[in-house]
């Protein structure tokens, strides 16, 4: 039995198609000036110097928009066919930069692009999709860059770079171990993703379902359907790791190609996510490893990796990005580092 499973091939390629013809709308002549001119407008009375593609992720398309003062704001569409849920993408992706900023500032900072503005498909130039304006955060790249092993082609996994010494690599992990730590300390009472509260704007509660990757992956890659995906609200950690179990057998049965190679390797499979959710159900084997049963429920950012941290060329961090798949999470996933 492999490891993991295999995504379906099928779903994977239409997810690519859907990217690609989304890619040719957006750069074509007609919706590239309704964005620029939207991005101007919302940046009055500075004039614009320049506007062109900036790096591209896996999740998003992001561009950039300069001033004749050297300031820019970075306009950021989530990717149809690699976003399931882009709306939600969006919405929790502002909320956790803005709660950051609040609650981060006084503790063990965090620093993240200030977003200036949002919006749905409805509210989108060219009807692109839902989008983020934030601050363009000048940086000289990132700690993937200083970590990995020099010479990876695209599309392979990075690898540490063995020549890194020891003195090096524990400067630039103190680093990522801050954020981590900081991160830990913003909890709440219930698994969920968090949003300002209408009535008082000091106060955040967590009122959406989250949405991790995982959630996102496996109705990309495995064609789960989106009714599938809970949108159940977690009190107990045992909650959360019985709706995960779940989900692990949905992705299973519903996995078209690719999820199998014999008729050993699923029964393997099978037995190996019922004794998984048979752990999870009963209170004598979840106690084990289930600590904090009750919470605290700190957030956690699941795409959370070196590549997200931007740096300057003093090495500093200049700013974290990527935190769409952020929500409360049990305490006992969440001192782990996720990469």
């Amino acid at each position: 039995m492999k490891p993991r499973m295999h995504f379906d091939d099928v779903a994977w390629e239409r997810s690519s198609d859907i990217v690609d013809n989304w890619k040719y709308v957006l750069y074509a002549q007609d919706a590239w000036n309704k964005i620029g001119k939207f991005l101007s407008k919302q940046n009055k009375p500075r004039k614009d110097n320049d506007f062109f593609p900036f790096k591209k992720g896996g999740f998003n398309t992001n561009l950039v928009m300069t001033f004749t003062d050297d300031s820019g704001p970075i306009m950021r569409f989530p990717l149809p066919g690699a976003v399931m849920f882009p709306e939600e993408k969006v919405r929790n992706e502002v909320s956790v930069m803005r709660f950051i900023l609040d609650k981060t500032a006084n503790k063990i900072p965090i620093p993240v692009p200030s977003v200036s503005c949002w919006g749905q498909q409805h509210e989108s130039p060219a009807n692109m999709g839902s989008f983020i304006i934030m601050d363009y955060v000048d940086h000289y790249g990132n700690m993937r860059d200083l970590l990995e092993l020099p010479g990876r082609k695209p599309g392979d996994r990075p690898v540490l770079n063995p020549n890194i010494s020891p003195r090096r690599l524990e400067f630039l992990y103190r680093k990522l171990a801050k954020i981590i730590l900081s991160l830990s300390t913003l909890t709440f009472d219930r698994i969920r993703s968090i949003k300002l509260d209408q009535n008082d704007s000091s106060t955040w509660k967590v009122i959406h379902r989250h949405l991790s990757y995982s959630m996102n992956e496996i109705v990309q890659l495995s064609t789960l359907p989106r009714s599938k995906i809970p949108s159940v609200i977690h009190n107990k950690a045992s909650s959360y790791f019985e709706a995960l179990a779940e989900l692990h057998l949905a992705h299973l049965v519903n996995q078209r190609n690719d999820s199998i190679d014999s008729e050993e390797d699923c029964r393997h499979k099978f037995i190996a996510r019922f004794l998984f959710r048979k752990i999870v159900q009963d209170p004598r084997l979840n106690a084990r490893w289930i600590v904090h049963e009750t919470g605290p429920f700190p957030l956690w950012c699941d795409d959370f990796c070196p590549g997200n941290v931007l740096i300057n060329k003093d090495e500093d961090i200049a700013a974290v990005v990527g935190w769409e798949f952020t929500y409360t999470a049990p305490l006992d996933i969440a001192y782990a580092p996720p990469w």
